[in-house]
């Protein structure tokens, strides 16, 4: 069953309504309603197309799943499921479907209960010249509503309004979908009748966003089929409400901890692999970031955000430490402890040197040798 409704909303992500036509589905136990209402109502009128027609509410359910109209025309009396049973069902599942019930006199009272199902009108029986007139109007006048949400809905469906959605998620901006969930427009277009459609919409934009991260097409494709099935399924504008907004921040979440988990990892590689080679001559940010198949500025920003210091300054940071080390023992001289320390370029070593320690190397040999002789024997400086 679910798998029927998902593969509506795969189509729906890609409707263009050159103009909209009402599908209708007709029940009832009698099969002459049937025929005279297939034959006295003027479809061009509103638009009409006859999907289906079923003989109890269970033969129109499992019809329901396959038609997918957009108009229920229901007795209500009828064998193994009368129409309010159905027309609970059909809220449940498609609470945007609108419904008409056909009632005799007696049972009009009974009918009302459906008005929980947001039932749009009753007509009663018989099925006379007139009420045929009155099921015409009230037909008409459905299309020409639905009609009117042709160009709001489409409008949902402009370039901007999903490159503003996709740009949040790309820039993890929890603030604006703060401010798109709790707007009146968000609200609104729930409470219409295309709220399904709508809410399809958002998680598309989602799993759109997904598929550009690299991650396994085939588990993409089965997580936004679930989705698309959950979110079909649950009853009700709140239900659904609570269902998009869990869900996108759910997955901002989820990829904010596990980015995270990847910088964090990133940097702990480059600092191990500066570690092992910065005394390397030929070690630099441009080679280590073509090592890591990743681009110089994505390397730079990723280490600079996680370990809080340039990577330029890391390295500068490690052969100026080991420099001072070398530079302690006076059998080095300073070609030889720049050398030891990455550098082949003496005078290069000897400036930078000065500018990170406030000293040439020479001067911190001598006050370094200075420190040792003062120690007291068997200390260190």
């Amino acid at each position: 069953m679910q798998k029927k409704f998902c593969s509506f909303f795969f189509a729906i992500i890609n409707i263009e309504w050159e103009d909209i036509q009402m599908n209708i589905m007709l029940v009832d136990d009698d099969r002459y309603v049937l025929e005279g209402l297939k034959k006295l109502l003027d479809w061009n009128t509103f638009h009409g197309r006859l999907t289906a027609t079923a003989s109890n509410g269970a033969e129109a359910l499992e019809l329901f799943l396959h038609t997918r109209p957009d108009v229920v025309i229901s007795d209500i009396k009828m064998p193994v499921m009368d129409g309010i049973s159905l027309a609970r069902h059909i809220h449940e599942h498609a609470p945007d479907i609108t419904i008409i019930l056909l009632t005799s006199y007696g049972e009009f009272e009974y009918a009302q209960k459906a008005i929980q199902y947001q039932v749009a009108d009753y007509i009663l029986k018989p099925i006379t010249k007139e009420k045929i007139n009155e099921l015409q109007l009230l037909l008409e006048d459905i299309y020409h509503k639905r009609n009117d949400h042709k160009e709001e809905f489409l409008s949902n469906w402009k370039p901007t309004f999903e490159e503003s959605i996709l740009a949040a998620l790309r820039s993890q901006d929890t603030k604006m979908f703060d401010d798109f969930f709790s707007s009146p427009h968000f609200q609104e277009r729930l409470a219409r009748d295309h709220s399904n459609a709508y809410g399809i919409q958002l998680l598309n934009f989602l799993y759109l966003y997904l598929g550009e991260l690299h991650i396994n097409p085939d588990i993409v494709a089965a997580s936004k089929e679930r989705a698309m099935d959950e979110y079909w399924n649950l009853p009700g504008k709140d239900a659904k409400a609570n269902y998009l907004i869990s869900t996108y921040y759910d997955t901002l979440l989820s990829i904010h901890t596990q980015k995270n988990k990847n910088l964090d990892s990133i940097s702990s590689y480059v600092k191990e692999y500066v570690e092992n080679h910065y005394t390397e001559p030929d070690l630099n940010i441009s080679a280590l970031a073509d090592k890591m198949n990743v681009s110089l500025s994505y390397l730079s920003t990723v280490f600079k955000q996680t370990a809080g210091i340039n990577l330029s300054s890391y390295i500068s940071a490690m052969r100026i430490s080991h420099a001072k080390k070398v530079l302690a023992d006076p059998s080095h001289s300073i070609a030889e402890a720049a050398s030891l320390s990455g550098y082949e370029d003496a005078k290069y070593f000897a400036r930078l040197f000065k500018r990170k320690c406030g000293m040439t190397p020479s001067e911190y040999r001598n006050l370094s040798l200075q420190k040792n002789t003062l120690l007291p024997k068997g200390e260190l400086s």
